[in-house]
């Protein structure tokens, strides 16, 4: 067999060789001539060392060499070698590119599949990969085998057979992409499968709900119930109209409620009862169209003219007050605002006016449980009258239950006392301070000043009390045994009342009681006292003198004093 096309596998069969020719052919020679041909090309290519320049002529027949002997082997081993490793490089590098392509080969994850095609993938891919596994070490010995025969092109190579089956590979090949094509085909049809599979679950559920409700039961029980509900239709329109007709009876009584003239009546009565104004009424006109009421202020009868401030008050706030009683105001969480209602009145309509608010508006309605409700929701009384701010002070006031401890609530007033201080141009909202809030008058300061000093180890968290308590002392002292001497028939002056309530037996302790009241409260005639330190003992022992004189003369007295400065009665 001299044919050079001899295929891979035919040569395996036979034991023949594989060899590469100078020219890059794959040619199959027998053992024996590749042998031969090898040792024929090592023999000349030996010589040619031997020989080269040592002759001119030929040995045998004494001719001349042709010029160009040395030529022709030269190009002869020289384009040859080149021309197969040439050859040898482009087989390695077709080889090494097949290797690297396998790495590309499987490029899918099952994670890529639906479920109905994800376990056949995973088959076909680890079986895919265990061909090409065989197929790469066929792959890899072969470029081995290159490799050895560009190194030596004259050594004979041998190569084994191949290991992988390329059918097999084809096989699981075509396998997977089956898989690829019913995938495909899945995602194209998706959403038309879903849909359809969302409507056969629909109305499997569909089903199955009419089947569990009784579907046709309940048609007819909905039937029934339209029928009902026509009837109830026509009585709820029957009804409207009745409710229609009572709203509008409603109406026209709150109409005559609100009548303007019956306005005027209770205007008229707040200012008879509380203020005594009997020659002032409100007396009602009818207006041109005779649909609406003017009133006319009259005095004693007659048109009156020329009002005063005060009596311009009392009118509007009496018409105030009877708004606030008219049905749109009953029964609603009022927020009421009452700014200064005595300005511009003398002193005689400040306890008048006081009433007419406690009276109407702040005392509270008993409910039928016992508890108290409040005409308002909140109440704000501004004044700038310090007698008024003293009547207000006794305004019934809401409570509200705070935390005392140990589980126990206890109740306090829910009410605060402000201060507006102006500074130049602008004004300041703030919390009044405790010698206008807690005391009712300037007698119950004085004597909470007094009190404070009984004890002179108070010195030293408040000192105020003690340089105030000459003056304080004084003032407290004219006013109060003023009230309980107002005449004797001696000089009837402040030091006589000292010794009539402090008795003349006690001269000395009258004495340091006039001292004090004289020396600490006066500095023009001693002016060097004021740079001497207060003698705090000196001022707590006089202030329990004289409070224990006052609860000696008068028990009773001496406790309601306490009471009224928050103080707990004395006993003994």
């Amino acid at each position: 067999m001299e044919s050079n096309d001899v295929d891979e596998e035919h040569i395996v069969r036979w034991g023949w060789v594989a060899e590469i020719d100078w020219h890059g052919q794959m040619r199959a020679r027998s053992p024996r001539l590749v042998r031969r041909h090898i040792a024929l090309q090592l023999w000349v290519k030996q010589r040619i060392g031997h020989h080269r320049d040592k002759w001119d002529t030929c040995a045998f027949c004494q001719q001349d060499l042709p010029h160009d002997i040395w030529q022709v082997p030269d190009e002869h081993f020289s384009k040859e070698s080149g021309d197969l490793e040439t050859a040898l490089d482009a087989a390695i590098a077709s080889v090494m590119d097949e290797i690297k392509s396998i790495a590309g080969l499987i490029s899918f994850t099952g994670a890529q599949f639906y479920a109905d095609e994800r376990t056949a993938f995973e088959a076909s891919s680890k079986a895919l990969s265990e061909a090409l596994g065989v197929y790469k070490k066929d792959l890899e010995f072969l470029k081995k085998s290159l490799e050895a025969r560009k190194n030596n092109l004259f050594q004979l190579v041998l190569l084994k057979p191949p290991s992988h089956d390329a059918k097999e590979i084809e096989k699981h090949v075509q396998d997977i992409n089956a898989l690829i094509v019913t995938s495909n085909g899945k995602t194209r049809t998706l959403e038309k499968d879903k849909t359809a599979a969302r409507d056969a679950l629909r109305l499997t559920d569909v089903f199955a709900f009419t089947d569990a409700i009784t579907y046709g039961k309940e048609i007819a029980h909905i039937a029934n119930l339209k029928t009902g509900a026509d009837t109830a239709g026509t009585a709820h329109t029957d009804a409207e109209k009745e409710i229609r007709d009572a709203e509008a009876e409603v109406h026209n009584f709150r109409a005559k409620q609100k009548d303007e003239r019956k306005g005027g009546e209770r205007v008229n009565s707040l200012l008879n009862n509380f203020f005594g104004h009997d020659g002032i009424k409100l007396e009602a006109r009818d207006g041109a169209d005779n649909a609406t009421v003017k009133f006319e202020i009259t005095r004693n009868g007659k048109a009156a003219y020329n009002l005063s401030e005060g009596e311009c008050s009392l009118i509007a706030f009496c018409y105030f007050i009877a708004k606030l009683e008219e049905p749109e105001s009953k029964g609603k969480e009022l927020i009421i605002y009452i700014d200064d209602p005595i300005s511009s009145l003398d002193g005689n309509h400040i306890f008048f006016m006081f009433s007419l608010i406690e009276s109407l508006i702040a005392k509270p309605i008993k409910n039928a449980d016992g508890s108290n409700a409040y005409r308002y929701k909140q109440l704000f009384i501004s004044t700038h009258n310090l007698d008024f701010l003293k009547y207000l002070k006794r305004l019934s006031i809401p409570k509200k239950k705070i935390p005392a401890g140990e589980g126990r609530m206890k109740s306090v007033d829910d009410h605060e006392h402000f201060m507006i201080e102006r500074n130049g141009a602008s004004s300041n909202i703030l919390l009044m301070p405790s010698y206008l809030k807690d005391y009712i008058t300037e007698f119950h300061y004085l004597f909470h000043q007094i009190y404070k000093c009984k004890d002179q180890a108070a010195a030293a968290d408040s000192h105020e009390p003690f340089f105030g308590f000459g003056n304080n002392l004084r003032k407290f002292l004219e006013a109060f045994l003023f009230f309980k001497y107002p005449y004797h028939d001696d000089k009837n002056d402040a030091f006589e009342r000292i010794k009539k309530f402090f008795g003349e037996e006690e001269d000395a302790a009258v004495a340091l009681v006039n001292r004090l009241n004289n020396e600490f409260s006066h500095l023009e005639a001693v002016p060097d006292r004021g740079f001497k330190p207060v003698e705090i003992p000196e001022i707590a022992k006089v202030a329990n003198y004289v409070l224990d004189k006052i609860y000696t003369a008068d028990k009773a007295q001496y406790n309601a004093l306490l009471k009224s400065i928050g103080e707990p009665e004395r006993v003994g």
